[in-house]
């Protein structure tokens, strides 16, 4: 299930989370969304459920949500938190909060490591004879200007 936290700063109550799932069809690695079922609600009524029915599921656990040494977190399937009873951690990666403990749980298998790269900071210079496409295609245009960058220092040395 994927899910949206929206935070307002201004005004916990009035904080929004999109919670949403999408059912694919297909076979093997051709698969296509079939159909996403969405749902929205305040956080704020979301947390006060939550702390409402946690302690009743928890009766013969020798752990309460409420001792002063335990921190109580619910985490989506990546690892972000959608609830915490401190709200400053509300949607934050749950690695940043306790590392240790979070690569406990991907080493038991609940969560597993991804490598992601954001992309969004590339910024290539645009060659008016090629135009943009050749630099996402290939790596010769950057062992070309790199050459070429090399040769002009030492044409000027």
């Amino acid at each position: 299930m994927l899910i949206d936290i929206i935070l307002l700063k201004t005004n916990k109550k009035s904080s929004l989370v999109t919670g949403s799932h999408a059912t694919f069809l297909g076979k093997e690695k051709k698969k296509a969304p079939a159909v996403v079922v969405g749902v929205q609600f305040h956080h704020s009524k979301f947390v006060e459920r939550f702390f409402e029915t946690t302690p009743k599921c928890m009766d013969k656990c020798r752990y309460k949500y409420k001792d002063e040494e335990l921190d109580c977190f619910l985490l989506d399937n990546n690892g972000f938190i959608i609830v915490s009873e401190k709200h400053e951690h509300t949607g934050k990666f749950f690695g940043e909060i306790d590392y240790t403990l979070f690569d406990s749980m991907i080493e038991t298998g609940i969560y597993r490591k991804v490598h992601a790269f954001d992309y969004q900071a590339v910024c290539l210079e645009l060659d008016p004879t090629y135009g943009f496409s050749p630099y996402l295609l290939t790596h010769l245009h950057q062992m070309r200007n790199l050459l070429n960058c090399k040769s002009c220092k030492e044409k000027s040395t």
